[in-house]
């Protein structure tokens, strides 16, 4: 098959399984795979499977933002935010 083919079948099959209501992150994971399977080898596309996962995992600016978030929280639950808001 054309890579121009594999293409076209798989943004049928990603908007097929979120017609589905295959989660997103779920859905892509499962079009992106397959498309690395038909495209190049199975051992290719479970290589780029754990590459990706680290890759992204280990990327500096999306490990900050959930302890952003989680010391907003430790900040609204000690009650810390309130005397922060009454000055």
């Amino acid at each position: 098959m054309s890579p121009e083919f594999i293409g076209v079948i798989a943004i049928v099959g990603l908007f097929v399984l979120l017609l589905l209501r295959v989660p997103v992150g779920v859905s892509l994971l499962l079009v992106g795979f397959f498309g690395f399977w038909q495209l190049l080898d199975l051992d290719v596309a479970l290589a780029q499977l754990g590459m990706s996962a680290f890759g992204t995992a280990s990327n500096y600016g999306l490990s900050v933002m959930p302890m952003f978030i989680l010391m907003g929280m430790f900040l609204s639950y000690s009650g810390l935010a309130k005397d922060f808001s009454k000055q």
